[in-house]
């Protein structure tokens, strides 16, 4: 779904299944996203790695994850690296096969 923005470009709203995160990190306490799962309104899904996830939310698109607003770049409290956040923090379905 894409709206006009008053800066002329499209914003695309995308509707987040399921994140894959990094089971490695677990252990130390980090949640580190590294791909976002979306479906469109038709029930077809996308794949996003989390550096084009990023990439599309610096370019006006929305990743929104149901009762917790939408999933924005964020540093990890833990190491200097940039993940993906929730607005409210809670958990968001993992997806299966992740690790």
């Amino acid at each position: 779904m894409g709206m006009l923005t008053s800066g002329g470009r499209i914003e695309e709203s995308h509707h987040v299944v399921c994140l894959d995160l990094d089971v490695r990190l677990f252990p130390a306490g980090h949640h580190h996203a590294l791909a976002v799962e979306t479906e469109a309104a038709d029930g077809t899904r996308q794949r996003w790695t989390s550096v084009h996830a990023i990439g599309a939310i610096r370019e006006g698109a929305r990743f929104l994850v149901e009762s917790q607003g939408s999933l924005e770049p964020g540093l990890c409290p833990i190491c200097p690296f940039v993940t993906l956040r929730s607005e409210q923090p809670g958990p968001i379905r993992g997806c299966s096969g992740a690790g």
